[in-house]
Order: C-alpha cells, then structure tokens, then sequence
C-alpha cells in the first residue's frame, strides 16, 4: 500500500518543474608557453519544466492512481475475509464445544446402558450378544467423545492463532 502511494505521487511529481545546481572549474597549463594558463569556473543552476508530455505523465498518474485504489481494495479484502475467519473460528469453538457436551451425555448414556445390559444379561433377561453390542456401542461412544473433545481444541487452537495469541 505505502509502495504504490509512493509511486501515485512520484507519478504526480513529474509535472512539477526539476531544477538543479552544478559548479565546475577547469585549470589549463601549457607546457611549450610556460606562462600561459587558462583557468575556468562556472557555477549555475539547471531547471526543466516539460510542458507538454503528449499524455504520457496522465497516463501515469491514472495508473498509478488505480494502482492506490487497488490495493486498498484488497486491503478491505483482506480484512474482511480476516474478520470472517474469527467469525467462524469462534462460531465453530462454539460448535465444538456443544458437540463436546453431548458426546460426554452419549458416552454417559453408553456406559450406563452397558450395565444395564450387563445385569439383564446375568439374571438371563436378555442374551450375551446384547452384551456385545452394548459393549460396542460404549465403546464407539468413547470414541467419539474424545474426537468432540480433540475437535474443541483444534477449534480454540484455531480461534487463538487467528486473534494473535
């Protein structure tokens, strides 16, 4: 951004008039006249004021001038798509943290049901295999209870790298 303000008023600059200043001294000898020398001294200043440029300093300042927008377009860009990166990150720790909450009800639930069973399978109310997938039911329950639990980390990981922290 600050490049391309820089290149809007350098282009802006070549309207201006350009002036500049010099000195130059010169010492001549000669050696088949010993006395004679010739010694020179100027000193001035230069300016240059380019009054017509056939369009070619315009053309210059409109380019470099939409360079300017362009950039602080995606500037907005930029910051827009950050905000809505810690729009979701934050929506989606929320998410997770949800998900988190009725993933521990479930593996509760699971695990409470599998004893249940296992009475009901010790007094010859239900059979084993009810046992076994009640087994497997806690069991994929666990398991999805620390992904939810994986998952919300990752979520506040990613909402912390994305606020700075």
């Amino acid at each position: 951004m600050a490049a391309a303000r820089a290149a809007a008023a350098g282009a802006r600059a070549d309207r201006l008039p350009t002036a500049g200043a010099f000195a130059e001294a010169s010492m001549v000898r000669d050696q088949f006249f010993p006395d004679y020398s010739a010694n020179a001294a100027t000193v001035g200043v230069r300016a240059r004021w380019q009054l017509y440029s056939g369009g070619r300093v315009g053309g210059r300042i409109a380019e470099t001038s939409a360079e300017v927008r362009s950039a602080e377009a995606a500037l907005r860009a930029a910051d827009q798509q950050l905000e809505a990166d810690v729009i979701s990150a934050f929506q989606d720790v929320r998410t997770q943290a949800l998900v988190r909450d009725a993933a521990d009800a479930q593996a509760l639930a699971a695990a409470e049901a599998l004893a249940a069973v296992g009475h009901e399978v010790r007094v010859g109310m239900k059979p084993q295999l009810a046992q076994l997938d009640a087994a497997r039911e806690n069991i994929a329950a666990a398991a999805a209870q620390a992904q939810a639990r994986a998952d919300a980390v990752v979520a506040r990981y990613r909402l912390a790298a994305l606020l700075g922290r």
